[in-house]
């Protein structure tokens, strides 16, 4: 008996708080409401989508037309996907299990790196997603997609500035040998003059 009375309690407390911020609840409800479709309203649906029997996409499945659309493009280490900046463009190369083929994709703005997926934006900033790995049905991953990133002027700045350091580095690393040769060779060459001057 004393149970009941409790939870009687317990629901009257709830009765009273909900009649008391009912209209709190109700905006929390409806601003929830519509933050959920405003984050939904980008996404690429299937149901928005009607496929024609032959895509832009499938036209470039050929390796000369491929090299031709990743030129400014530079292919990325599986580790290295997780530390893409977002906005970068990317390409993509994924697998399709069931034809056992590589499937080129034009891919689009990134906006979300996941563990086992990226968000991309495409033509109207229609968001969708790729996956990063295709498994066989028993979970086991049989291709890691592969993915490009555009190569920016910054990015291209980069690699130029890079490879001059590299290149000054191994110069440095050859006069700083030859120096230690010559200082060798000097230093016989004294030790031979010393040699004849005491004879």
């Amino acid at each position: 008996m004393q149970m009941k009375n409790h939870i009687l309690l317990i629901f009257t407390k709830l009765e009273k708080y909900i009649k008391e911020n009912i209209i709190n609840i109700l905006h929390i409800l409806i601003m929830s409401f519509k933050n959920y479709n405003n984050n939904n309203n980008n996404r690429l649906l299937s149901s928005e989508y009607k496929r024609p029997r032959k895509t832009v996409t499938d036209e470039y499945q050929n390796v000369e037309m491929i090299k031709e659309k990743l030129k400014n493009y530079v292919e990325l280490d599986p580790e290295d996907v997780d530390e893409i900046p977002q906005g970068s463009h990317l390409r993509y190369i994924s697998y399709n299990p069931a034809k056992k083929i590589e499937l080129f994709r034009f891919g689009g703005t990134l906006v979300t790196c996941k563990d086992e997926y990226l968000v991309l934006s495409g033509k109207a900033k229609k968001t969708f997603s790729v996956q990063r790995y295709i498994r066989d049905k028993k979970g086991k991953v049989i291709y890691t997609t592969r993915f490009f990133k555009y190569r920016n002027k910054e990015d291209m700045f980069e690699e130029v500035l890079e490879n001059t350091i590299d290149k000054s580095k191994e110069i440095l690393t050859k006069q700083n040998n030859i120096i230690q040769k010559q200082q060798k060779e000097i230093e016989e060459l004294r030790k031979m003059m010393k040699k004849l001057s005491n004879k």
